[in-house]
């Protein structure tokens, strides 16, 4: 079984994953529009978290405005 650094290590800490996974052009630390759904403003991020040392996702979700 593969441990979490080694896994990191081969995914250039989780980097390729994302662009597997993930298709369209999106840049790291800019907002993009969520391939899986069909958003209409960018609602995702992709960022390297240093305190963890690996890159993560951060789904921005914004609730309906009352006046919507």
């Amino acid at each position: 079984m593969l441990r979490k650094e080694e896994i990191l290590s081969r995914t250039n800490n989780g980097l390729l994953v994302f662009k597997h996974y993930l298709p369209g052009d999106w840049r790291i630390g800019r907002h993009f529009l969520n391939p899986l759904y069909q958003d209409k403003k960018a609602s995702c991020n992709i960022y390297f978290d240093r305190h963890s040392g690996m890159y993560k996702i951060c789904l921005l979700y914004t609730s309906p405005s009352p006046r919507d």
